[in-house]
């Protein structure tokens, strides 16, 4: 059998998927992994994971405006006497 870059890391990958944690801890070790390489990946692999459980659910495209009939009644006042902050020291 001919390996390929990352045979070992794609075993310990789907153990992990399939078993958990301890079972793909073991194997790693058995194939010669370190310690910290398995914790790094583990730690990845939870986090991507979580990510997919999070996913936004799609959103509606916000309302656009094309004239000031759009706004319904409702008017928008700007001044220039607003002020952001304060100048002194």
């Amino acid at each position: 059998m001919q390996t390929t870059g990352g045979y070992r890391k794609h075993k310990v990958r789907e153990l992990f998927n399939t078993q958990g944690v301890e079972a793909a801890w073991v194997l790693g070790r058995k194939l010669g992994l370190k310690q910290s390489s398995l914790r790094v990946w583990f730690n990845q692999w939870k986090r991507e994971g979580k990510a997919s459980k999070k996913a936004k659910p799609a959103t509606k495209p916000a309302a656009t405006i094309q004239s000031p009939s759009d706004l319904g009644g409702l008017s928008i006042a700007m001044s220039k006497s607003v002020r952001i902050g304060s100048n002194r020291v």
